[in-house]
Formats: structure tokens, C-alpha cells, sequence
């Protein structure tokens, strides 16, 4: 059972956003305003009402010198310069008339070969669980009805329920800044095998809709319904279909509700499962291109998927603030922007999905399901952590998860990436190419603490992997980093920006060269060196030198080969080993 902790005192009462700044510098300087004001302010499910002014007065008293206001500057300080360069382009295009005369040729032409493309017979259906981490807990912990609750810590939060989130309390936000907003705010530590599990029932009634639905994480899924209903788009029909989905996901998880979507594009769907939430669902009235344009034409441009703070901030000091300000701006956009970014804008604004540009193209199926996922992975955000052995058990349980993810979805990848976010928001990266396609934790764990190992020391807000390079992307096997190795295959190879590279054939030569010869004699002679261990625990692979794992700290006494498989058994040990351990030095040192 998850340890409940009560933010403030017991039975305490809150006014709401609006009433939690009242006792907080209410003067934050404009500077700071600024600087964070598009921290926390985007509306989540069940926020409508709240004052985000209040809110945001309350964030920048909170930040006001820390660590993360200074990265909120340094971002906003980023986002005036790209700010200005966008403008300058923007006046530039705009005095030259061939450049804006071209413009209108090329969106033109565009807006043609999109509508061709449009596609109006194929049915999605967006399903997404409501308060997802936060329902979890109230179902295990009925107590919890109806209070104020954020599954996470002082730290940080995964995810707020609704009676939080009317106070302006929601998922990413430090749980400091939340006990502000909601003084008797309750925290609960987060399980990640109950939600993992309660998923797993989850999709298995999904996918009697669709068997090869496209899982978003533990409380998103994008179905494709067509053959379900059988062409049919009859409004009642379609209702029938998101309220049976509705009703089966409920009764195989013991009452966890969800919100649904249906549309003729999975992005629409999508929009279309937040419309009604919690426990609702939104029908995208009639499937004609009229219809699905007067449902986008209004909505905030904040609203679409794939549109983050970042571009967002970017339009509105363009003056463009909705889908149908996009569309009346597109001879401009695409003058001024990049063209994956002037295209992608472009479709947004006709209501156009993906899908139907990649068919055009005649793209396979399961050649879009590869083109819309290209990898997987699992974050982890907590309370600033500098101790290696806590970060060390994080990835391992992080490395679990993404094992079982990848598992759920048949993925088995050759590139393994490390996300690590310092406790000074500063962002860093390691990955390394696996041996083998794997999506086993046996190879995930030691090769993730490998590169964990090659940051240390450091303070540490968040962790991530992700792997990615599916084994089935090439038909040869991923080129090994060592160019020696290279001359082992020819073929073709993906490179990072997914465009194919010819391999180059090295042939090795059997008769050294005098160099070589030269010096082979100079080198010294060859020391016997033991050979290295495997850490029982966490599998890590460590010097033959060394007493203990290098990452958990398990004394060597017990070891396998480094290329043995560790059995089901040994897996469930390891968390109980590091906490041993962890307890063990915490004693010493205390």
C-alpha cells in the first residue's frame, strides 16, 4: 500500500487559486512574470475556471531564485531571440514580392495535392484514462474520495485528480508550488506496477476492437474501429461503440473510467477524447470535410498535438492564436519557417491526419505504425538526487518498465539512449548500440548503468531510456560504432536523421603491412588480465579488481558470466539487494 503523506494540516480548507496567492508576494516583478509565464498555465482536463493568473503569481513567488527560475529565464531569454529572429524574417519576406509570390504558388499547389489526399472512410477512436495514476490510488484508497490528492512528492508530481487540479494543481508541477495552491493537498507515492498492471487490463479490452491498436504510454491508446463497425459512420453507431468501450473498460478494471474520442483521423480523436472529460465521450459531427473543419477551425492552436509551449509562444508573437489563424497565415508560415515545420502547420490546419498523407505515398500499415513510432521509452522525474546508488535502483526499476513496454508492443530495438535532467535543469544524453535487437532487462539494466556510471558524480531530477533502431528497420545488422567492424557486412544503413547511407565494404588485408609488422614487434608483451564480474543485483558488469558493483554497491562474493541471462528470481531480488544495501550504508554513515 502506497505511504500517504498530508501536504498540510488535516481537514485544512482551501480557496482555490485564486485564494492561495493571498498570502504570497503577490509583487512578482513583470521580469519574473515573464520569465515563467508559460509555466504550469496550459489547461489540463478539469481546470476549466481556475485563475491562472493567480496561479502563475504563485509559481513566480515560489521560483523566485531557484534554480528553476534561472532556467526559465535562460529559456525566455532564448525565446526573445528566436522571438526576434522570427519577427525579422517576417518583415523580410514581406518587402520581397517574388518571395511572397512563390509562397502563394507553393501553399497553393500543397493545399491541392493534401485535399486529394484527404480521407474521410477510416474511423479512430482515442481512448484516454481519466486521472489515470490518480484513479488507481482512490480505487485502492477509497479514503481518499473526494480530497485534494497528487500521486508524486514535494519534489514533483506525476499526476493530480480533479478536486487538486481546481486549484490550479496539475502533473510536472513541484509539489512545493502545489502545497501552495492547495495548503491541505495530499501527497501519495507513486506505484508503477499497479498502474502497469491495471494497463494491461486496459488494452486487453481494447484490443477486442482493434488488435493492433497503438498504445500512448499506460493511459493513452489510438484505435483504428473501421472493420469494428464495419465502414458504418452513423452518429448512433459510433456512439454505441465509444460507450461500449467506455462501459467494458470500467467493468474489467473495477470501475476506472475513460474519456473517448472518435474521428476520421487519429488527431482529431485525440482532441476529440479531452472534449468531454472526465468519463465522456465527443463524436465528430458527420464525416465530411466540412464537418471536421468547423470542429478544428476554433480550437486554441495549443490544443494540437505536436504544438508545445515552445511553438506556441512562437505564433502568438506572430499573432496567430487558433487553427484558423494558422490557416489564414499560411502563405507567411511557409515563407518564414522550416518546411517540415510550414507542412506539418499546414495539415494541422485543413484537419488533415498523417495517415492519409503516408497512404498517399503508398506507405504500407505497418510501415506507418514503424513511421508513427520510432522508439520507446520510460522518464522518471523525483526530488534532486545525488546518491548513486538511489539513481542507480531508479534505473534499473525504469529499465524494467520499459522492458515490459516494449514487450507489450513486440519491439525489440538495437539502440539503447540514457535521458538524464540535472538538478539544475541542464539536460545530457548518453546511448550506445546493444549487441543484438533485445527488449529484455538483462541487456537493458547493464547497459544502462554503464552509462549512468560515465556521468557520475552528479545531482540528478529526472531520468529516462529509450530505445530505439527497431531490429527490423535494417535488413542487415546495425553497423558496429568500431569502423574495423564494418568491413563484416555491406548493405544499407539508417542513419540518425533516418535517411539511408551506403555502408562502406572494408576488406581486411591477411598480410600485415610493414608498419603494422613494425608494430606488432614494438608492442609490449600481453598481460593475462582476470576476468570481469557480473553483479548479481543489477547486472552490471564490473572490473575484476573491484569488491563491489560499482553502480549498487553488492559485494562481488556472488557472480554469473557477463552473457548469462538472470533468472525471474534474481530479478525480483535485485530492488530488495540495493535497498539492503542502501540501508545498510545509511546506518554506517549515520
Amino acid at each position: 500500500m502506497p505511504e500517504v503523506v498530508n501536504g498540510g494540516a488535516a481537514g485544512a480548507s482551501g480557496a482555490g487559486a485564486s485564494g492561495a496567492s493571498s498570502d504570497v508576494n503577490n509583487n512578482a516583478s513583470s521580469e519574473q512574470l515573464g520569465a515563467l509565464s508559460y509555466v504550469f498555465l496550459n489547461s489540463k482536463g478539469g481546470m476549466d475556471g481556475v485563475d491562472m493568473q493567480s496561479v502563475q503569481q504563485v509559481v513566480a513567488a515560489m521560483s523566485a531564485g531557484s534554480r528553476h527560475e534561472a532556467n526559465e529565464r535562460r529559456k525566455a531569454t532564448e525565446h526573445a531571440e528566436r522571438t526576434r529572429q522570427l519577427l525579422q524574417r517576417k518583415s523580410t519576406w514581406e518587402r520581397d514580392k517574388v518571395a511572397v509570390a512563390k509562397s502563394r504558388r507553393e501553399v497553393d499547389a500543397a493545399v491541392t495535392r493534401l485535399e486529394e489526399q484527404r480521407r474521410l472512410s477510416s474511423v479512430f477512436c482515442h481512448v484516454d484514462q481519466d486521472q489515470y495514476y490518480a484513479a488507481c490510488e482512490e480505487q485502492e484508497r477509497p479514503e481518499l474520495s473526494g480530497k485534494a490528492f497528487a500521486v508524486g512528492g514535494i519534489g514533483m508530481i506525476s499526476t493530480a485528480n480533479y478536486v487538486a487540479r481546481k486549484y490550479g494543481v496539475r502533473s510536472a508541477m513541484p509539489g512545493f508550488i502545489a502545497l501552495k495552491l492547495c495548503p491541505h493537498l495530499i501527497f501519495v507515492r507513486p506505484d508503477f506496477s499497479k498502474y502497469t498492471a491495471k494497463a494491461q487490463e486496459v488494452r486487453g479490452v481494447l484490443r477486442t476492437f482493434d488488435a493492433n491498436l497503438q498504445v500512448r504510454g499506460l493511459d493513452e491508446a489510438s484505435l483504428d474501429v473501421t472493420a469494428y463497425v464495419k465502414g458504418r459512420r452513423d452518429r448512433d453507431v459510433l456512439e454505441a461503440v465509444a460507450e461500449k468501450i467506455r462501459h467494458d473498460v470500467a467493468a474489467a478494471t473495477g470501475g476506472l473510467t475513460c474519456s473517448v474520442g472518435i474521428a476520421p483521423t487519429r488527431e482529431l480523436a485525440k482532441i476529440a477524447s479531452d472534449r468531454n472529460k472526465p468519463n465522456g465521450q465527443c463524436i465528430v459531427e458527420d464525416f465530411t470535410r466540412e464537418a471536421v473543419l468547423s470542429f478544428i477551425r476554433p480550437l486554441e492552436t495549443r490544443k494540437i498535438t505536436g504544438i508545445g509551449k515552445v511553438t506556441d509562444a512562437s505564433l502568438k508573437a506572430l499573432g496567430i492564436t487558433t487553427v484558423e489563424g494558422l490557416y489564414n497565415a499560411r502563405y507567411l508560415l511557409h515563407g518564414i519557417l522550416t518546411p517540415t515545420a510550414s507542412s506539418f502547420l499546414l495539415r494541422t490546419s485543413l484537419g488533415i491526419g498523417a495517415e492519409d498523407v503516408s497512404a498517399d505515398r503508398g506507405g504500407a500499415e505497418d510501415d506507418q505504425q514503424e513511421h508513427n513510432r520510432k522508439s520507446c521509452s520510460v522518464e522518471r522525474t523525483f526530488e534532486p538526487i545525488g546518491d548513486r546508488h538511489t539513481l542507480s535502483r531508479k534505473l534499473i526499476d525504469i529499465a524494467f518498465t520499459l522492458s515490459r513496454h516494449l514487450h507489450d508492443l513486440g519491439l525489440r530495438g538495437h539502440q539503447l539512449t540514457l535521458k538524464i535532467k540535472l538538478s539544475n535543469f541542464e539536460i545530457r544524453s548518453r546511448q550506445v548500440t546493444l549487441p543484438h535487437a533485445t527488449d529484455s532487462s538483462d541487456d537493458l539494466i547493464p547497459a544502462a548503468l554503464k552509462l549512468l556510471k560515465a556521468e557520475l558524480p552528479l545531482s540528478a531530477r529526472l531520468l529516462g531510456l529509450k530505445v530505439s533502431q527497431w531490429e527490423n528497420e535494417n535488413d542487415t545488422q546495425v553497423a558496429s560504432r568500431d569502423i574495423l567492424a564494418r568491413f563484416l557486412q555491406k548493405g544499407d544503413e539508417e542513419d540518425e536523421e533516418g535517411g539511408l547511407r551506403k555502408v562502406e565494404e572494408i576488406v581486411p588485408s591477411t598480410t600485415p603491412t610493414p608498419a603494422a609488422a613494425v608494430a606488432a614487434k614494438m608492442a609490449p608483451p600481453t598481460t593475462v588480465r582476470s576476468e570481469p564480474w557480473a553483479c548479481i543485483a543489477c547486472t552490471l558488469e564490473n572490473e575484476a579488481s573491484a569488491k563491489r558493483c560499482e553502480a549498487c554497491g553488492a559485494l562481488k562474493g556472488s557472480s554469473l558470466p557477463p552473457t548469462s541471462t538472470l533468472a525471474l528470481e534474481k530479478k525480483r531480488r535485485a530492488p530488495t539487494l540495493l535497498d539492503g544495501f542502501a540501508s545498510r550504508l545509511k546506518k554506517r554513515s549515520g
